[in-house]
């Protein structure tokens, strides 16, 4: 059976929902943040920078990618 989860945020929370109809809540996070649920042994973590450096965006991109618009 393929697996459906939703990720929501409501007020300071993330909530974390399977097709199964569990849920896991996690405080709200912030860019480069993680939470971990001790009852799944599941970690939730929050890629990304706070604010993104207009002037570095190509090294974080893959070569292919720079290639592409050289």
């Amino acid at each position: 059976m393929p697996a459906d989860i939703r990720l929501q945020l409501r007020d300071n929370t993330l909530i974390l929902s399977d097709n199964g109809g569990r849920s896991l809540y996690f405080e709200h996070l912030f860019p480069g943040e993680d939470g971990y649920s001790r009852s799944e042994s599941l970690w939730l973590v929050r890629g990304g920078v706070a604010k993104l450096d207009e002037g570095h965006r190509w090294p974080h991109s893959g070569r292919r990618c720079r290639k592409s618009f050289a």
